[in-house]
């Protein structure tokens, strides 16, 4: 299921305008005939039909469609063909699915084949109204998603990334194109399945940055979730280092938490900034009492309101019974009493094998 979202029509009609109709025929599996495929016209095999030997599926600009093999509908849509937003919904439908117009829609701008300002999610809470949880999307960014620099500058692998589902969205169009994107995931009621709740995306230009250093889906609220806690439970791995550490380490955000698991430190979450929501801590506690730990080490930034949040985090948490400790950024090491260099200010800023040598110490 979609995360549902309710359009204007001029919504719709810019959400179809601004549609990369190509990219999207490939992502949902409609084999090109390249033959009598053009710039402006793209002509393909039926994804209705399977067994036809002649082209019969038409697209032109700006994302028209038609299938004369079968006539292929939208649900609730007598005449055949359509839009952009009528063929999700006639493959989805074929394959099982039915999606409202509006699911369709917020599928595209969800996979981020389309894209337009001012979205108000349905579950967005009304005026006085306190969003309880974030709904899970079905919508799979990661398969998209592909190496870039700004991992491997910072020493994260491309193992790490498969393992986190992030990397970086090539993409024409779409909130989260050409950004370094996460995708943050849930656990579903019953507790042995991971779900999607989001993505977000980290700007890689100064132009992106101005619109937001970082960006997710309009809807989501990152105060009710704790990144890669659904790893945290579900890897069997970070479930060990939990249950023989007796400990969840929390840092400040996602590359925080690559940066620890590329040194083999997988009991470790985020709360994606300096600061830790009621609902964040009573996640930690909960988590620890599940896996039959006691303690949650703080790994906050050095800066100044880093520090400011991990005192702050640690005081929410003993306030709840959780035994909690900061990382201390002023300890000295050694004979020779040295201190962490200036240049090292968050726990991405560590090396591998400095971050596994203050896990070996006890300190994270």
């Amino acid at each position: 299921m979609t995360n549902k979202r309710f359009f204007h029509p001029d919504q719709l009609t810019a959400i179809r305008a601004g549609c990369d109709w190509r990219k999207l025929l490939d992502d949902l599996g409609v084999r090109a005939d390249v033959r009598r495929c053009t710039d402006t016209e793209f002509w393909g095999y039926s994804p209705f039909n399977t067994d036809e030997k002649t082209a019969s599926f038409h697209m032109k600009a700006p994302g028209v469609w038609y299938d004369w093999s079968t006539h292929a509908t939208a649900p609730g849509r007598s005449k055949p063909g359509g839009g952009v937003i009528e063929l999700v919904q006639a493959i989805h439908g074929a394959r099982g699915q039915i999606l409202k117009l509006n699911e369709a829609a917020s599928w595209l701008v969800e996979g981020g084949y389309t894209h337009i300002d001012d979205l108000v999610p349905a579950s967005e809470p009304t005026s006085g109204e306190e969003k309880k949880e974030n709904p899970p999307i079905d919508i799979d960014l990661a398969p998209r998603l592909v190496e870039h620099t700004a991992f491997t500058e910072r020493g994260i692998s491309a193992e790490t990334c498969t393992y986190l589902r992030c990397g970086y969205l090539d993409s024409a169009r779409g909130m989260l194109a050409k950004r370094l994107v996460f995708q943050v995931g849930g656990v579903s009621v019953d507790g042995q399945a991971r779900t999607i709740l989001t993505h977000m995306g980290r700007a890689t230009t100064p132009e992106q940055e101005a619109r937001g250093k970082w960006r997710f889906y309009r809807g989501f609220n990152p105060s009710l979730e704790l990144y890669n806690l659904d790893n945290l439970l579900l890897n069997n791995e970070a479930v060990l280092q939990t249950i023989a550490t007796k400990t969840i380490v929390l840092v400040e955000g996602a590359f925080d938490v690559a940066k620890c698991v590329e040194a083999g430190i997988k009991n470790v979450v985020a709360s994606f900034g300096a600061r830790l929501s009621d609902v964040q801590a009573e996640k930690l506690r909960g988590t620890l009492a599940q896996l039959n730990a006691h303690e949650v080490r703080v790994f906050y930034d050095r800066d100044t309101a880093g520090q400011k949040a991990a005192t702050d985090a640690v005081q929410h948490l003993e306030d709840l019974g959780v035994a909690a400790t900061a990382f201390d950024w002023q300890h000295q090491y050694g004979q020779s009493q040295k201190s962490i260099p200036d240049t090292i200010q968050d726990p991405c800023d560590f090396s591998t094998a400095q971050l596994r040598w203050l896990r070996e110490q006890g300190m994270i």
